[in-house]
């Protein structure tokens, strides 16, 4: 595969995801405000990366390299969060999380697609208890992810993994499905398997 191999399997990410919103306080899962949840997801993951000893954006350190001159700390850069390689800067993880909005979840995946990396997360929530969740429940999302994202698109290379992990209005339920592209360019048929 022209990106390598994905820097953790889709199984052990998608259970990390689950697990990082399940330590969440039960206050925290009550509200429709993303914010504790996207913050919870893309700290853990931020935490995950740099054991497993990537670059993390964003990250809250201070820049471990003090030589560059930077003060700043690291921000979000192109992704919600990103793991990319010290050595060669390659992206390995792209991340990017929307809630409730399904054409908002579309724009994000699609940002995903256009992204060099093996493995591609995208984290959503379909609220069941809004009236949004009519229209945008998750089997219309993964027709419409299918449809308007990984069908059209003509760039994919052979073995790159998008996973979607879903979550069930203001629980820590989720549902996890992956796309991994069987040919370079515009694959023939493209539809999500179940994953966890």
């Amino acid at each position: 595969m022209i990106f390598g191999e994905p820097p953790i399997g889709t199984v052990e990410l998608a259970e990390f995801v689950i697990d990082q919103i399940r330590k969440l306080p039960g206050d925290s899962l009550k509200t429709e405000k993303s914010t504790p949840w996207t913050d919870t997801i893309k700290e853990g993951l931020a935490e995950l990366g740099k054991r497993k000893g990537f670059l993390v954006s964003p990250d809250p350190a201070p820049d471990p390299h003090p030589e560059t001159q930077r003060e700043k700390r690291q921000g979000e850069y192109i992704h919600d969060v990103i793991w990319r390689c010290e050595f060669s800067r390659d992206i390995l993880l792209a991340v990017e999380s929307e809630w409730l909005d399904i054409d908002e979840v579309l724009y994000d995946f699609e940002k995903l697609m256009h992204t060099k990396s093996p493995l591609k997360l995208m984290v959503s929530n379909m609220w069941e208890s809004s009236a949004k969740a009519r229209k945008n429940n998750l089997p219309r999302l993964l027709e419409r992810i299918v449809k308007d994202c990984l069908t059209p698109f003509q760039q994919h290379v052979c073995g790159e993994t998008c996973l979607l992990v879903n979550f069930f209005g203001l629980t820590a339920n989720a549902a996890c499905y992956q796309f991994v592209a069987d040919q370079d360019g515009k694959v023939q048929t493209a539809s999500f398997t179940p994953l966890v």
